[in-house]
């Protein structure tokens, strides 16, 4: 299973990047709140979504819960 982030600041092009991810073949989701990003790829892990590629946009829009962006990838890369 192929995990893509896409994360920066308005402007930066995170939508035009998630469309191109989606040209190629990326299930992409945009503005995902941090902490539910554990819970779905853990269901998309598990086969219940039967994705292989998959683009996450995350960022700044998210608030507070943003700040724990960096907790959530380094359990990620954990698992």
């Amino acid at each position: 299973m192929e995990f893509v982030f896409l994360t920066g600041m308005s402007g930066a092009g995170k939508s035009s990047a998630a469309s191109a991810m989606e040209d190629l073949g990326f299930y992409c989701i945009d503005n995902i709140p941090p902490m539910l990003i554990s819970s779905f790829v853990d269901l998309a892990k598990k086969g219940e979504l039967n994705l292989s590629k998959i683009a996450i946009v995350t960022d700044i829009r998210s608030g507070e819960a943003f700040k724990n962006i960096e907790d959530v990838f380094k359990k990620l890369s954990d698992d």
